[in-house]
């Protein structure tokens, strides 16, 4: 299995997954400690996609794998159809793709750590995160979920990204949208 397209595949259905459940229910205490703990492993499996250390990645992969396992309520999204014995190799990097999922990541993560946390703000920097790591995706890919989805380009990942945005982000990230 390639590296980046099992990281980018686990990063696609937690964002999408947490895209639709922030906006679709009351958020209460448990649903933010339950938001905040996806939020942070996903960040630490973004933070992975760069690594050289195959044996430290697939620690971390097997750390998430059983923290799916023990929170049904973070692990309901993610079908692991693959779960031993899986090899991990280095294949393509989208360097500014990942770059721009560590600076949404950072706001995000920075949003859920206040005490008053803005709902919508969370909901969009999801929505303009969801795309990011489908650049990754692509229909018969050896991956922990097999979801075979369709991949897309760079560009399209960047143009889904800044069409998901509210005027205010837009704005934030105008100049790092436009350096790729």
């Amino acid at each position: 299995m390639i590296i980046e397209d099992v990281i980018g595949e686990l990063l696609y259905i937690g964002i999408v997954a947490e895209k639709g459940r922030c906006y679709g229910i009351r958020w209460n205490g448990k649903y933010k400690k339950i938001l905040k703990k996806h939020i942070f492993l996903l960040n630490g499996l973004l933070e992975l996609i760069s690594e050289e250390d195959v044996t430290k990645i697939e620690s971390y992969i097997n750390k998430f794998m059983y923290q799916c396992k023990n929170n049904e309520q973070i692990g309901k999204f993610y079908q692991f159809k693959v779960i031993n014995n899986y090899k991990l190799t280095h294949g393509l990097c989208y360097t500014e793709i990942n770059n721009m999922m560590k600076i949404l990541f950072y706001d995000l993560m920075h949003e859920m750590k206040k005490m008053f946390v803005s709902k919508i703000k969370i909901y969009y920097l999801l929505c303009a995160l969801h795309n990011l790591p489908r650049v990754y995706l692509g229909k018969n890919k050896d991956t922990l979920c097999c979801i075979n989805q369709n991949v897309v380009t760079k560009e399209d990942a960047f143009e889904y990204t800044y069409q998901n945005m509210t005027v205010e982000l837009r704005k934030k990230y105008f100049d790092i949208l436009n350096s790729y």
